[in-house]
């Protein structure tokens, strides 16, 4: 039940999006994001995966009202 929050880069080469989904089967309270136009390390070169890592590590439930992702 503990929050997650899941991150995927569109073009990761390394870590493809479609990975993504697999760490949220059981779990409960996780949250899945996917960074459009963005590869690999989305917490070096995407400001919005910035902005929703820190709202969620400051309240894991606030995260999704980040502004960043009204677009998407």
């Amino acid at each position: 039940d503990l929050p997650t929050l899941v991150l995927a880069g569109e073009y990761d080469p390394t870590t493809p999006p479609e990975w993504a989904g697999a760490p949220l089967a059981g779990l409960t309270s996780a949250s899945r994001y996917l960074a459009p136009g963005v590869g690999h390390s989305l917490l070096d070169s995407d400001e919005c995966s910035i902005e929703l890592a820190r709202a969620f590590l400051a309240d894991p439930a606030s995260a999704a009202g980040v502004e960043c992702l009204a677009g998407q």
